[in-house]
C-alpha cells in the first residue's frame, strides 16, 4: 500500500465544481488556504482516504459525496467505496446490489 490519508471532514470539498463551494474555505496542514480542486488532486495520490463522520448531518454527507465524485473522476472511475452504516444482517442484500442483481430501492 502506497499511502493512507485520514480526513476528518466536518465540511468537505468537491473537485472541478469549486464555484458551488464558495461558502467553504479549506486549509492544508500548514494552515494555508487551498482550493477544492487542488485538495482532491492531492487526495487522489493516496491509496486509502478515510472520512470522519457526523451522523445524520446532511451537509457533511453531501460534501462527502462531492469528495467521492471528485476522487472518482481523478482516479479514472477506479475507486472502491466502503461504508460503515451497514449492519451484518444487511450483507446478503448489499451483495446482491453490488452484483447488480437488485436495484438500490430494493
Amino acid at each position: 500500500m502506497k499511502n493512507i490519508f485520514i480526513a476528518i471532514l466536518v465540511l468537505g470539498f468537491s473537485a472541478f465544481k469549486a464555484q458551488n463551494f464558495k461558502p467553504y474555505q479549506f486549509y492544508n496542514k500548514k494552515g494555508k488556504a487551498i482550493k477544492a480542486e487542488k485538495m482532491v488532486k492531492q487526495l487522489a495520490d493516496y491509496d486509502v482516504v478515510f472520512f470522519g463522520e457526523l451522523h445524520n448531518n446532511s451537509i457533511v454527507h453531501w460534501l462527502q459525496l462531492k469528495v467521492t465524485e471528485g476522487l472518482y473522476d481523478q482516479k479514472n472511475k477506479q475507486i472502491t467505496l466502503g461504508a460503515e452504516m451497514f449492519e451484518r444482517d444487511n450483507q446478503p442484500q448489499l451483495n446482491k446490489y453490488l452484483a447488480g442483481k437488485i436495484e438500490a430501492k430494493a
